[in-house]
């Protein structure tokens, strides 16, 4: 669901994961022009 939502919009979604610390997602979107 929160992948189709970034992409959606043009941005684009990672993660990285560590066993017994978790994982931490990231995403990008582009700023809106004027």
């Amino acid at each position: 669901m929160t992948r189709g939502i970034v992409v959606g919009h043009g941005g684009s979604i990672a993660c990285t994961s560590e066993a017994g610390k978790g994982t931490e997602f990231y995403f990008l979107l582009s700023k809106p022009t004027d």
